[in-house]
């Protein structure tokens, strides 16, 4: 079966059959609600994140491409994620954002 791209989110996926149309449940809901996917609410904050490269949150980490951030108390790790992770302009100002932005931008450089 070919691949189909996901009319809500634009994520290519496999359909198990021929009448999929959405990449998953999140997705058809949306769909059948008339809205759209955004941010996507995740992890144990419930914060809908900006960043590309988030992965997870605890009570008191975020986990990202870049690795694993470890704040002193709950409050620090809030302050921390709606600054930069759940921010929509802020995720750029992120030092691990901006460093894993360099990186790939080297690697498309580097390939020919």
């Amino acid at each position: 079966m070919k691949p189909k791209v996901c009319p809500v989110c634009g994520v290519s996926f496999l359909p198990i059959s021929r009448k999929d149309k959405y990449c998953g449940r999140k997705c058809y809901q949306a769909a059948r609600k008339g809205g759209e996917r955004r941010g996507e609410m995740a992890g144990y904050s419930h914060l809908s994140w900006a960043c590309p490269f988030f992965k997870w949150d605890e009570k008191q980490a975020v986990h990202c491409e870049g690795g694993k951030l470890i704040h002193p108390d709950q409050r620090a790790g809030k302050a921390y994620a709606a600054a930069f992770c759940a921010n929509t302009a802020g995720w750029r100002d992120c030092t691990v954002a901006r460093g894993l932005l360099e990186y790939y931008k080297r690697k498309e450089e580097e390939t020919p």
